[in-house]
């Protein structure tokens, strides 16, 4: 069985504070994505929050969210546990290196991207989606 998919880098080997590139989803129904960091060792932290947003203009999700630029933090899934993790909150990854996979609820979004903060770390996270129908 075969399906249309496609795929997005959202971070490669990253190693800062910052937002990554949007990712137009609103021709799919289910993306997930992966979180992993590589040389994090104890003391390492970084916290990863989903940004998303409506319209067919690309918002700006490294700037404010007004009127003028909508968007949100919006919640994710984790595939291995089921548990949602809040928009605003995010996901902390602490000490030793960790890879997670995640899906979006992307109900209706267009847009999605990622966002690290209070990252202090030796290290490296990268981030890959893959968007799909299951049909």
């Amino acid at each position: 069985m075969s399906r249309n998919s496609t795929n997005h880098v959202f971070f490669n080997a990253v190693s800062a504070n910052g937002v990554s590139a949007a990712f137009f989803v609103r021709d799919w129904k289910n993306i997930t994505f992966d979180i992993g960091t590589l040389s994090f060792t104890t003391g390492s932290t970084v916290t990863i929050k989903a940004q998303g947003a409506v319209g067919d203009t690309k918002p700006d999700f490294s700037a404010a969210a007004t009127l003028a630029n909508p968007w949100t933090y919006i919640q994710i899934v984790d595939v291995n546990t089921g548990i949602a993790k809040d928009g605003s909150t995010g996901v902390t990854i602490a000490g030793a290196d960790d890879l997670d996979k995640y899906e979006f609820n992307t109900n209706g979004l267009d847009w999605v991207s990622l966002e690290l903060t209070a990252y202090n770390a030796p290290g490296t996270i990268t981030s890959n989606a893959r968007a799909y129908n299951n049909v």
